[in-house]
Order: C-alpha cells, then structure tokens, then sequence
C-alpha cells in the first residue's frame, strides 16, 4: 500500500503502524542517518505522514519530543511552572499543520490554552 498526501490524515497515520519493525531498529529515531532502518522509515513513511513539513525532520522531533514531555507532565499532575506551555501549544500546532491543516485548525479553535494564560492563573 502505497501513502500518498492525498489520502486523509487518519490513514496516514494507521499506515504508520506498519512501520513499526523500521522505528524499533532504528532505536526509535525518527530522523534519517547512518541507519539504513532510519532512512527507510523517513523515506516509506514520515515523509507521507507529513506533508506539509516546512521544517527539517530534526525540527519537527524536536517539537514531538517537546509535547511528549509536557504531555507526560500534565498526565502525571506534575507542576507546570518552569514550563513554556504557550511554546508547546504552537509546536502542537506546527505539527499537526504538518500533518494535515484541516486537524490543525479544529484544534486551534477548540484549545483554551490561550484563555487560560491570559486569564494569568495564580500558580
């Protein structure tokens, strides 16, 4: 099966689950290198899955690293005082553009991050 970027964002990401064997050999990186696994996965699949990509791979695992950590925070109820939320919210953003922009502006019209910073809570 073949992604392309015309097929809707859900069966990009499903189809990624096939490449699973290739994220574990090359020891979860995302990126392309040295590893014949890694550039495998880069060239069958991530590119697929983003599209609309305007920064380098690099960028954007340093994004998905950086909302998997403050996803990681808020699940586990720990303190969000030295942390950037309104950096992670645009990297969530920027992600999801990547992705497709139709996800990208239902969550950018449904987030209350925005309020709520404004709203400038008493931590």
């Amino acid at each position: 099966m073949t992604i392309t970027a015309t097929d809707p964002p859900i069966t990009r990401w499903i189809s990624l689950s096939r490449f699973a064997p290739y994220l574990a050999e090359a020891g979860g990186n995302l990126l392309p290198d040295h590893d014949s696994g890694r550039q495998r996965l880069w060239d069958d699949a991530l590119s697929s899955a983003f599209p609309n990509l305007v920064i380098t791979p690099r960028r954007l695992t340093a994004k998905v690293h950086d909302i998997h950590l403050l996803r990681n925070r808020v699940a586990h109820l720990e303190p969000l005082f030295r942390t950037n939320v309104r950096a992670t919210l645009r990297d969530i953003l920027d992600v999801l553009r990547a992705i497709d922009t139709v996800p990208e502006q239902w969550v950018s019209g449904q987030q209350r991050v925005t309020q709520v910073l404004k709203a400038r809570p008493i931590l």
